[in-house]
């Protein structure tokens, strides 16, 4: 894939999506709100991580098919995850509970799922737990 959309736009009047992750989203033609374009803007930040993307695409043997691009950004999702002990999240929960969630689950999270968390009394620590058992859950099933 050859890089030639280098300009970053705004989507919804929110988040500055990076030139890479947007020239993934429309190559792929992924739509706003779902969950590939969350893992996309989070996860695509160079022409490495684009090329690496698309050469798991590839490697799933279905090139353009939207069950490849899935199961290519599931891949490179639990490959950056990190290993990370139960007190190191819970210091960096303390500091910044939005931004630790999001490094250990690497994905976006909305501050809405953060409120979810808080009002159904989802403790820091059954969010690690959680991750820990089911790396492959995403953090909006443990608390919508």
């Amino acid at each position: 894939m050859v890089s030639n959309l280098i300009t970053s736009e705004k989507q919804k009047g929110e988040t500055l999506v990076n030139p890479f992750a947007l020239e993934v989203i429309r190559f792929y033609g992924i739509p706003e709100g779902t969950f590939a374009y969350d893992v996309a803007t989070y996860l695509i930040n160079s022409e490495d991580d684009m090329e690496l993307l698309h050469s798991l695409v590839v490697g799933h043997g279905l090139d353009g098919h939207k069950f490849a691009l899935l199961a290519a950004l599931n891949d490179l999702r639990m490959n950056r995850m990190p290993s990370i002990s139960k007190d190191d999240f819970m210091s960096a929960f303390n500091e910044d509970p939005k931004q630790a969630i999001e490094n250990l689950f690497q994905q976006h999270i909305k501050e809405s799922y953060i409120q979810c968390m808080k009002e159904k009394g989802v403790t820091p620590e059954r969010v690690f737990d959680y991750h820990t058992e089911n790396p492959e859950f995403r953090f909006e099933w443990l608390v919508l």
